[in-house]
């Protein structure tokens, strides 16, 4: 989970001006619009439903310490003695990092979901618990949320306990949105979802499961483990030189990780690692470690842990480009030289 852009082709979120929170809510739907005939699962379709109920984001002052890059919220500073305000720079952020931060569009997950339809055979979202690693960004959770699922968030960057620390941030979620059309209606009824249904965002600050008061407070029986951009070879187990600022460091043995991972999920339930990369560099270029978007993990150590493993390293590069087209991340011929996935799905043993 470092600070690090997953995809540097795709371009960060953020015009020249500070978005509106209204422009932030239109772009959204726009990108939505535009994902929406790639997908082929009911769950990914009300995943890009829901974004009609999204609230509208908020503009967020954030400190950073000048010492130890750490953040506080605005209300957290306020708070401090004067004295221990001194080393501290004032970060004035617009309403579209709210939804989008460091790492674009948060409807890049519409493709994991229908991996998790299609391969994982999960049909349902209201009522499942999710637990995304790495999250990166509140919209993920919270559109899943609306969908009526417990969705959990997991993250070491005080970036973002920094920027969701607002009581309206996280707790219970009312699953209603006003769907695009009677296809889109009928596939949030197909994924269960109601407006009796009501979803919860929880966000957790830590290193799961190294962290045992994390590992405690998010607990277990989870039906989905989503990793994105995060759990990737590159950045656990680099095959070249790189800067250990860019990698991860688990705090745990792999076995150990893999075994916690297996008691959190309830069983039948599934692991989802999707990556999506930028092309490796040369061998006489810098090396990128989220470049390489293949599990950090063998057949051999997901099958000792308990899994049955239904995909190792699937290439997935089509869909990707196709879905960054989407989102406007480049052309198609640029997607086609620049953007790269892979998946592995494990489901737990029922």
């Amino acid at each position: 989970m470092p600070a690090v852009p997953a995809v540097p082709a795709v371009p960060a979120a953020g015009p020249e001006r500070p978005a509106t929170p209204a422009a932030v809510l239109a772009q959204l739907r726009a990108e939505a619009d535009a994902v929406r005939p790639l997908v082929a699962s009911d769950i990914a379709r009300a995943f890009l439903a829901a974004v009609a109920a999204l609230p509208a984001p908020e503009e967020r002052v954030l400190w950073r310490s000048d010492a130890t890059g750490r953040f506080l919220p605005d209300r957290a500073m306020a708070a401090l003695a004067e004295a221990s305000r001194a080393g501290w720079t004032r970060r004035e952020l617009d309403a579209e990092s709210y939804y989008f931060t460091r790492y674009g569009s948060p409807l890049a997950y519409a493709r994991a979901l229908d991996v998790l339809a299609a391969q994982g055979g999960l049909h349902a979202l209201a009522g499942a618990r999710f637990l995304d690693y790495g999250y990166g960004t509140v919209g993920p959770p919270r559109l899943l949320a609306l969908c009526g699922a417990d969705a959990h968030g997991v993250d070491v960057d005080s970036y973002l306990t920094a920027l969701y620390a607002e009581p309206g941030d996280q707790g219970d979620v009312h699953a209603t949105a006003a769907a695009p059309d009677a296809a889109a209606q009928a596939a949030r009824s197909a994924a269960g979802v109601t407006d009796r249904v009501t979803g919860r965002v929880t966000l957790h600050d830590g290193r799961w499961p190294a962290d045992d008061a994390v590992r405690t407070a998010i607990g277990e029986g989870y039906d989905v483990f989503l990793s994105k951009n995060t759990l990737k070879r590159g950045y656990v187990h680099p095959s070249r030189k790189a800067d250990p600022r860019h990698l991860i460091d688990l705090g745990v043995d792999d076995a150990t990780f893999l075994a916690r991972l297996h008691a959190l999920l309830a069983p039948g339930g599934l692991a989802l690692l999707y990556n999506i990369c930028p092309p490796e560099a040369g061998p006489d270029e810098p090396w990128l470690p989220w470049s390489d978007g293949r599990s950090p993990f063998t057949r051999e150590q997901w099958e000792a842990a308990g899994f049955e493993l239904l995909a190792l390293d699937t290439v997935d590069h089509a869909a990707a480009r196709a879905q960054g087209v989407a989102l406007g991340w480049g052309s198609a011929d640029e997607m086609e030289h620049g953007i790269f996935a892979w998946y592995t799905l494990a489901r737990r043993r029922p």
